[in-house]
């Protein structure tokens, strides 16, 4: 009875310990981002509230004037927008609308594009939400002294997004010399009229769409809400249908699906494209199949001839890219849609929304958002390029939440999609020279999408439309050791192809979580590597290796990132470094009593690095049924010294400090020393 009140009251402690070591490791959005801005110009905008238009006492709604060095500037707030309202009326350089309070970051950063970009007459920010008080007389502008939180960190210019809805949401300034002639939409009032107005200029011909539009990746306004986020527009389309490559009554639609040895599956897809596309858009499918044996193949035939398919047979090992491209050879249609036989539509409207897509001229790859079987959990929302590599953002997250801003719920730009589900029109397929047949399995995709971007195409995502996928059915899962080695081997093929793209996404803000494979979309004061790490001084040799410990499933570990530390910051200073970055922690128990241990094992020696943990919000959030995992995270930084020459297998080990527990667990993965 003793000994169980003494060990409660020594689990207890280490809780609080634990919690105290969480708390004091965790950095606020506002901390952060004050951190962050530090070295940029400020503004002091203080005004003189006897030459402002003072209709009211609110900051937030006065119309007033500023200078900038040799740029003037005036500030319109979204309620001043209405049908009476004409930009002739303004001399100012800049007009700048606004709905919220302009930070004192803003004027410098404006004036600056604008002065730097004579191509430039259109720039959106970023924008955040924060306590401040805007009744306060002549406060507008400074820096505020509440907390700051909830921001919306945008991609650069994205014009799929923007026909979607009114993205620039809450801050868009405009050069006014190049709207001198142009006027704010009449029978409109406040967002939704400059969203309408600018639609109509960004599309009026192929100059406004790719040059004057500019991105400020800084926060330029603090906002009271989002809303204007959501805007749409319905004249969108009618406004960018100058830009069409053909007309949709023209579109005839190439269906490409590889597939082996899945008749049953294959069937399913079809029956799907029957009963889910618009009379006359499929203009022929086409499968590909790489080897099925004699009585799958007899079972294909007989669907060819229910379904009225082209049926290519070439027996050899799988490879995505060269089953594309022989299909495509064949396809006599002006638009591809690539799709793999594990997946069935479940929207009506899908195809024909791609499609509308697809026919803008800007347009390059146009996937679709993916849910698992049985679920509303997303499987593929777009993929991000992020120091890690590519990554599925919001994959397991329920589709019925609304994810950063309506993200999942929105057709949006992304730099990569997966091409389980793709459409692009043909000359832009040829023009990138189809798939890459040197990536067999994996990235072919992304490196298509990568292709497509540098001729100076959008990808796009419709997430307002999806499709159920089975995901990789045909080829299985990369879990064993042979596929991690070759999964690695094709990343460093992908980047290799495209080193511009190496922890780089336009498409994805620099002040979004960019260091870890977390799939949830937020601020990067979550997670930052140079935040996580843990210098490596010693390392100790288990003279016995793990023959004392238990092998223990329930240790779950997952490794992000193993190798030379500079292939990973990308930074001449880290050559010298090894890097071991990721989570784990034991389902099922108290993390808070357990001592935590990184193994490397090699041949008959296996070595422990004792590690003090990172924070990893996304780990809480994943496993809220847990116990203490908010500091499962690791991000250790290992001289090259420290190790002879050898692969090391990575696993982690816990020790219980209240019993003789020792749980331990390897991963797949190995850190080669050279």
């Amino acid at each position: 009875m003793v000994k169980e009140l003494v060990k409660k009251s020594l689990v207890k402690s280490a809780g609080e310990k634990y919690q105290k070591e969480l708390k004091s490791k965790t950095l606020s959005f506002d901390e952060w981002i004050r951190e962050k801005e530090s070295s940029l110009e400020r503004f002091d905008m203080t005004i003189d509230l006897a030459s402002a238009e003072l209709s009211d006492k609110n900051a937030s709604n006065m119309s007033f004037t500023a200078k900038f060095g040799s740029t003037t500037i005036s500030i319109i707030p979204y309620s001043k927008v209405n049908s009476d309202f004409k930009i002739t009326n303004y001399i100012e350089d800049i007009l700048v609308f606004v709905n919220g309070e302009v930070t004192d970051k803003a004027f410098p950063l404006l004036a600056k594009k604008f002065n730097d970009s004579p191509e430039v007459n259109i720039v959106y920010g970023d924008e955040d939400i924060a306590d401040v008080d805007l009744k306060k007389e002549g406060k507008y502008g400074k820096s505020i002294e509440g907390s700051r939180r909830e921001p919306f960190f945008k991609p650069d210019w994205s014009p799929n997004t923007f026909l979607d809805h009114f993205y620039f949401c809450n801050i868009v300034a405009i050069r006014r010399s190049a709207f001198r002639e142009y006027n704010i939409a009449t029978g409109l009032e406040g967002a939704l009229a400059i969203y309408d107005s600018l639609l109509r200029y960004v599309f009026a011909n192929e100059t406004n769409l790719e040059k004057s539009v500019a991105h400020i990746d800084e926060i330029l306004v603090h906002a009271t809400d989002y809303e204007n986020n959501y805007i749409k527009d319905e004249r969108a389309l009618e406004y960018a249908s100058k830009m069409h490559v053909f007309e949709k009554s023209d579109a005839k639609i190439s269906v490409l699906i590889p597939s082996k040895d899945n008749p049953d599956l294959l069937n399913i897809v079809l029956g799907s494209l029957k009963t889910n596309t618009e009379p006359n858009l499929i203009h022929e499918i086409i499968v590909i199949d790489n080897g099925s044996n004699e009585s799958n193949q007899e079972k294909i035939k007989e669907l060819s001839k229910q379904y009225d398919f082209k049926y290519i047979y070439k027996s050899m090992p799988f490879n995505f890219s060269k089953m594309v491209n022989l299909g495509a050879k064949e396809a006599t249609g002006n638009i591809f849609l690539l799709l793999n036989d594990d997946l069935t539509f479940a929207n009506n409207n899908a195809i024909a929304k791609m499609t509308d897509v697809t026919l803008l001229n800007f347009s390059g790859l146009v996937g679709i958002k993916l849910l698992y079987p049985d679920s509303d959990l997303i499987q593929h929302a777009g993929v991000i390029n992020n120091r890690i590599g590519p990554v599925h953002k919001l994959q397991f997250q329920r589709d019925i939440e609304n994810h950063y801003f309506g993200f999942n719920k929105s057709t949006v730009n992304v730099s990569a999609v997966t091409a389980a589900c793709v459409m692009i029109r043909k000359e832009v397929f040829e023009k990138v020279k189809g798939l890459n047949e040197d990536l067999a399995v994996a990235f072919n995709d992304i490196d298509l999408s990568f292709k497509v971007m540098e001729e100076g195409f959008m990808n796009v995502v419709c997430n307002d439309v999806y499709a159920i996928h089975a995901e990789s059915v045909t080829r299985g899962k990369d879990t064993d050791e042979k596929s991690i080695i070759r999964l690695n081997s094709e990343k460093d093929k992908l980047y290799a192809y495209h080193p511009a793209f190496k922890g780089y996404d336009p498409l994805y803000s620099k002040y979004l979580i960019n260091d870890c494979l977390d799939v949830r979309i937020c601020p990067a004061s979550e997670y930052e590597y140079e935040r996580a790490a843990e210098d490596v001084k010693s390392i100790s040799r288990i003279k016995d290796g793990v023959s004392g410990f238990r092998e223990e499933p329930c240790v779950q570990l997952s490794l992000e990132y193993v190798g030379e530390m500079n292939k990973f910051s990308y930074k001449e200073k880290d050559e010298g470094y090894y890097w071991l970055q990721g989570f784990s922690y034991v389902q099922g128990s108290d993390n808070a009593c357990y001592k935590k241990y990184i193994l490397l094992n090699c041949g008959n020696e296996t070595y422990k690095i004792k590690i003090k943990g990172a924070v990893r919000s996304d780990v809480s959030e994943f496993a809220k049924d847990q116990v203490n995992v908010g500091l499962s995270g690791f991000a250790v930084k290992i001289p090259k010294g420290l190790l002879k020459p050898g692969e090391y297998k990575v696993g982690f080990l816990f020790v219980n400090k209240f019993a003789r527990e020792k749980l331990y667990n390897f991963s797949n993965k190995y850190l080669v020393v050279k």
